[in-house]
């Protein structure tokens, strides 16, 4: 056996977890005593430290560091050095602030206000570089607050995160190149935060001394057809850009948003699909279908047309942000005018879209009732759309094609010369 190492044996551990190891020594005492240099427990796999990036253009970007260029207030500062607390949201690393020299503290502060009440979940890391590996703060705690009093700096404050070094080689390696400590923030528990302190615990005869507190917000995500197009803090704005046709849908909130368009107040993930043309279309079936009453006292009937709207982004045709219908008119009218849509400023009928055809999503029909039979034989035509309706309040409209003009007469004779009348209308079709 090594006589510097061994392996032991763990075959008869019955525990599938455990948090003390005990060295328990109990043979070979000498009068002097055991004298042990290092206790080690080494783990079967190697511990995996995170890849900090650099985080320069994070501390220096007035929109990511929340703290920049912010008030500060400290518990203690040295009189000989390091007398200038504001130095520590400047976002430079030439001067620090170095708390007082005094090994009767136990602790020193720092306070941050970040001017403005913000979401908890608004922020992403907190940052503090500390100067060297004599002045360094290896157990501090990152605290939040809606509020500060200076009389009682310890009121209102939570804290969220513990950071916990039992050296400086142990702390950088959660730094980045330059000496950054990040420590993400998760699972806090209050909704608003104010003012962010670093409780700095262990005071060294010496103090500490800080170069720099950043408070980062958190990053989100921008991503269009699947691919990423940029990163914005969260709570900042976005502006929506491309050259899709008829904007971006944003499945997760069943918006669309047409090129140009700024999202405010950005709190999650930003997902968007092109809608180009060939991904949203609309068409109007060439023929018409018969609606008769059920009421044979009457002399009334129906035309209706189908329209089929289709798109292969998941959720779009049944999204609130689009709305479907039929345009009627009379084909003698259509002639004389040569138009049918929503700028047709003759009698024109708009029959809006309640509901899919037998639950199939992108079917369903306009229609004319109550035709009088002196109408019988005068002509319907009809146009599908789908009016897309934008988060910025404007609204486009496709239109499809035209279906041919039918009539009342003119369909019912199709159905009698087709041979299937009377398995399709039963006792009814003495009213073709």
């Amino acid at each position: 056996m090594d006589t510097n190492h061994f392996d032991p044996d763990l075959s008869k551990v019955t525990l599938d977890k455990f948090r003390y190891v005990k060295l328990n020594l109990t043979a070979g005492k000498t009068a002097y005593g055991y004298q042990v240099k290092e206790f080690v427990v080494i783990g079967k796999e190697p511990i995996q430290y995170p890849e900090i990036v650099d985080q320069s253009a994070n501390v220096n970007s007035a929109e990511k560091n929340l703290a920049l260029n912010k008030k500060v207030f400290v518990s203690s500062t040295y009189s000989n050095e390091g007398k200038d607390p504001n130095v520590l949201t400047d976002g430079k690393k030439d001067k620090y602030w170095s708390s007082d020299w005094n090994d009767k503290l136990t602790s020193d502060y720092i306070i941050i206000d970040l001017g403005d009440d913000y979401n908890t979940a608004q922020i992403g890391t907190v940052l503090v570089n500390f100067k060297s590996n004599n002045t360094f703060c290896g157990d501090y705690t990152i605290e939040f607050s809606k509020t500060y009093y200076p009389d009682n700096p310890a009121e209102g404050f939570e804290a969220v995160e513990r950071v916990k070094a039992s050296s400086w080689e142990g702390l950088q390696r959660y730094a980045d190149p330059n000496g950054y400590v990040v420590t993400p923030i998760t699972d806090v528990e209050s909704d608003t935060v104010r003012y962010v302190k670093i409780n700095m615990q262990g005071h060294k005869s010496w103090g500490f001394q800080v170069y720099e507190v950043a408070v980062i917000a958190k990053q989100l995500t921008v991503t269009i057809d699947g691919e990423k197009v940029g990163e914005i803090s969260s709570g900042a704005s976005y502006t929506v850009s491309g050259d899709a046709e008829y904007g971006y849908y944003d499945s997760a909130n069943d918006k669309l948003y047409k090129a140009g368009t700024q999202i405010e107040n950005v709190q999650e993930d930003i997902a968007l699909t092109s809608v180009d043309k060939d991904k949203l279309t609309i068409k109007t079936s060439t023929g018409a279908g018969l609606r008769l009453s059920v009421d044979k006292s009457t002399n009334f009937s129906g035309l209706r047309f189908k329209g089929t709207v289709s798109s292969d982004i998941e959720g779009l045709i049944d999204s609130k942000a689009i709305t479907t219908g039929m345009l009627m008119t009379t084909a003698d009218l259509y002639s004389k005018y040569n138009s049918l849509d929503f700028e047709s400023n003759y009698g024109v009928v708009n029959i809006v879209n309640n509901g899919w055809f037998n639950g199939a999503a992108g079917t369903f029909y306009g229609g004319l009732v109550n035709i009088s039979y002196t109408n019988y034989g005068r002509a319907l035509i009809a146009r599908a759309y789908v009016t897309i309706n934008y988060e910025d309040g404007a609204e486009e409209t496709i239109y499809s094609n035209m279906s041919e003009a039918r009539s009342v007469q003119t369909v019912a004779q199709k159905i009698l010369d087709s041979g299937n009348a009377e398995s399709i209308y039963g006792e009814y079709i003495e009213l073709l």
